[in-house]
């Protein structure tokens, strides 16, 4: 059998808890192994419903995790590139929310950085799956 992807969640709040944690335990071939979250309350309450192991507050440290193959950022949008950019230079695949962030120059930077490092980088825009 093939080695689970190992999921690092970054922030989970509203969509996280809707959208994108039960597509991860949807997924026979990923874990949800570490989440992080500026709310210290919503993060425990989050990772002991759903089963995450590893919990921080801060999200340079669950970026930093060798386990971590892939990390999910659902934070505010002005926060979406550098988390991402941090996240692809420590060689992990990154996904995040739609909108992917808030200006040219940082899409820039974020797809210069999928680049370099040779991993994935997709946005979370569901609703190209649709079927109308």
């Amino acid at each position: 059998m093939a080695k689970k992807l190992k999921v690092g969640l970054i922030g989970v709040g509203g969509i996280s808890v809707a959208q994108h944690i039960p597509g991860w335990k949807n997924i026979s071939g990923a874990e949800l192994f570490a989440a992080t979250d500026v709310d210290s309350d919503q993060l425990a309450r989050v990772c002991e419903a759903q089963g995450i192991p590893h919990a921080m507050k801060d999200d340079k440290k669950l970026i930093a995790m060798d386990e971590i193959d892939i990390v999910d950022v659902c934070t505010p949008n002005v926060f979406h590139a550098p988390i991402a950019v941090r996240a692809l230079k420590a060689g992990k695949h990154v996904i995040v929310e739609k909108p992917m962030c808030t200006s040219t120059k940082d899409a820039d930077k974020m797809v210069a950085a999928a680049k370099e490092s040779g991993k994935k980088l997709m946005v979370a825009q569901h609703q190209r799956f649709r079927p109308e």
